[in-house]
Order: structure tokens, then sequence, then C-alpha cells
């Protein structure tokens, strides 16, 4: 069971939401610590996000920290606001 806790929300000059995660195999439970979002795929493996990296734990070894591998890293990328097009601002 994957849970997560709602830490804060709206928090000036930070992230709009902070959580934790942790991961509860009946009475045994691993602290994911804060993350930006988790969640379960079609397959069952991990996947989670942090500090702009999206890393995937396969479900055979949940158990194992360590495990997790780096499937992509968006960490170099800014966000750059930009006017919508005319046609996005009708309905």
């Amino acid at each position: 069971m994957l849970e997560e806790r709602l830490l804060a929300l709206g928090t000036p000059n930070e992230a709009w939401t902070k959580q934790t995660y942790s991961l509860s195999f009946g009475t045994d439970r691993q602290d994911l610590g804060p993350l930006d979002w988790a969640d379960w795929d079609a397959t069952g493996d991990l996947l989670l996000a942090r500090d702009g990296k999206l890393i995937r734990f396969e479900r055979r070894s949940l158990r194992d920290p360590t495990s997790g591998r780096e499937v992509s890293d968006l960490s170099d990328l800014k966000f750059t606001a930009r006017r919508a097009p005319e046609s996005a601002l009708r309905w």
C-alpha cells in the first residue's frame, strides 16, 4: 500500500503542495520521504518524482530502497510563462 501524507499547502516561494510518502507491507513500513509525486503504474511498478527526476521501482524489488532506476532527469528544465494564443482564450 502506498500512503501519502499532505504536510502543507500554498507555502510562499515553494511548491504548492508538500507531501511525504511511505509503503506498507502488512505490518512493515518503509518511509520514502518527501516526494513531488508517487503512484503505481499499470504493471504494479512504483513511479515517483523527486527533485525533477522520475524514478521507477519494479514491483518485485519494492522492499529494496536502492533498487530504483532513474527513468528521466528533467531537473534542468525551467518554467517559462507564455501567453496563451487567442484561440485558447475563448470557449
